[in-house]
């Protein structure tokens, strides 16, 4: 565990450990763990931490599933299309961004409008200090998602300052206006939790999805696509390594099931040799008579 929060920029000495590196852990890291395997590995770590007056997992109070499967958390591409065409104003970046460029909740947060440029935007992630840096390319669609809502953002902006000329206007790529007041979206990420649901339940998906769902989904995507883009989605993604991508997206059950449906093949393709060798043709009845 330490090693991997040190290999992804984020704090690993045991006094310094707070709830983003656990929540790493738990999500990305063993993410694709069985919940009762993950809850052993964290009180591990938990009791490890407070031999260091750490009580960081004690406070988070961890609300772990009682069911012991790996829950199967991506969505299939019919979904994703719903999705994205059921997306409307604020919603279209946030779910652009998640899906199809996979970015994390806290880089979406933390966008601001300084780090958008022309083909390429700079994510401020996990990591030490303000966080680690990382560039991503624009999709092919990207450019028009966010035209359109900057369009949208400078609307908001023209209506607060219409009520107050005055108004502080956040550097954030995302805000949005409870009367005269224009406020960024909070590290907590409550508010584009909701903005995700609201455009999943519009899409006619009625499971919950959240911002691992939409990320998971789109490294899905890359891959069957093109599974030579697995070494792009890698950094893409700022994992630290191909396992922990393949781990992160279930491609380890699509493996399973490409080695299944070979072997099916196989016991297949052995069946009819069978039955051609040990065939003996018919042959007609002959009646000798005197």
């Amino acid at each position: 565990m330490i090693e991997a929060l040190d290999a992804a920029g984020m704090k690993f000495t045991p006094a310094k450990i707070r709830e983003e590196e656990v929540d790493y852990i738990r999500t990305e890291l063993y993410g694709h763990l069985r919940p009762r395997t993950v809850q052993w590995l964290v009180s591990i770590l938990s009791g490890w931490l407070k031999f260091y007056k750490n009580n960081v997992v004690e406070r988070m109070m961890i609300s772990w599933p009682a069911d012991n499967r790996v829950k199967v958390d991506w969505m299939s591409i019919d979904e994703a299309v719903a999705l994205i065409d059921a997306a409307r104003g604020v919603e279209r970046p946030v779910v652009h961004l998640e899906l199809r460029l996979m970015m994390r909740r806290c880089e979406v947060v933390r966008l601001t409008v300084q780090d958008v440029f022309q083909g390429v935007l700079e994510a401020r992630g996990k990591g030490h200090g303000a966080g680690k840096w990382r560039s991503l390319a624009f999709a092919p669609e990207t450019l028009m998602v966010m035209q359109e809502w900057e369009m949208e953002r400078e609307r908001i902006i023209a209506e607060a300052q219409e009520l107050d000329p005055s108004v502080k206007v956040p550097d954030s790529y995302l805000l949005w206006r409870e009367g005269k007041k224009l406020y960024p979206y909070s590290e907590a990420g409550t508010g584009i939790d909701r903005i995700v649901h609201r455009t999943a339940e519009r899409a006619g998906i009625i499971r919950s999805i959240g911002n691992h769902t939409l990320r998971r989904s789109g490294a899905r995507f890359v891959i069957q696509s093109d599974s030579d883009n697995m070494p792009v989605l890698v950094e893409a993604l700022g994992h630290t390594s191909e396992t922990q991508t393949r781990r992160y997206c279930g491609l380890t059950v699509d493996d399973m099931t490409k080695m299944h449906l070979g072997v099916s093949q196989l016991l297949d393709n052995a069946r009819c040799k069978m039955l051609v060798t040990h065939a003996s043709p018919a042959l007609p009845s002959v009646r000798i008579s005197r």
